[in-house]
């Protein structure tokens, strides 16, 4: 019996993922970025245990120095959601974030070196409003969920 986490089941997810990232691949990013009124990024970890190379696309939310309860060293920056579809436990590359933060994002047709790190409580609370109502599914997953949903800053790095 498939695992069911929030609203789709994980099994469903993951052969949606694997064409999915193929897809945006494939056109270089220029099919995949938009999901109507939401934007979808390739987010690329080191697997913690593995080692190997493992992306994942993400519903993300682009953020300024402009944005409320966030202050970025760059100009720009991602901010995604670890919600894994609101299911009891946080996703796996999360879980890698938390054991090697520098990791590439493509968005679009560009991609980035990036530092990934957890939202402080004060920044949390000045973004999930903000969050929310970029992605109402976020405050769906909120809901139903009884962990707490970390938000995830994503700062391009600069170059070394």
């Amino acid at each position: 019996m498939p695992i069911r986490c929030g609203y789709v089941t994980v099994g469903f997810m993951s052969a949606t993922d694997s064409i999915y990232k193929a897809i945006y691949r494939v056109s270089g990013g220029r099919l995949g970025h938009n999901i109507g009124t939401r934007r979808v990024l390739l987010l690329t970890t080191i697997g913690r245990r593995s080692g190997k190379r493992r992306t994942t696309p993400l519903v993300y939310m682009p953020i300024t120095n402009e944005t409320p309860g966030v202050r970025l060293s760059a100009d720009e920056g991602f901010l995604v959601a670890g919600s894994n579809w609101g299911g009891p436990r946080d996703p796996a590359w999360l879980l890698n974030l938390d054991a090697q933060p520098h990791v590439t994002v493509q968005a679009g047709t560009r991609r980035h070196e990036v530092s990934a790190r957890r939202a402080t409580p004060e920044e949390a609370a000045a973004l999930w409003p903000v969050a929310c109502g970029y992605n109402d599914h976020w405050a769906g997953y909120r809901e139903q969920c009884e962990r707490e949903i970390p938000l995830i800053i994503l700062e391009p790095r600069a170059p070394a």
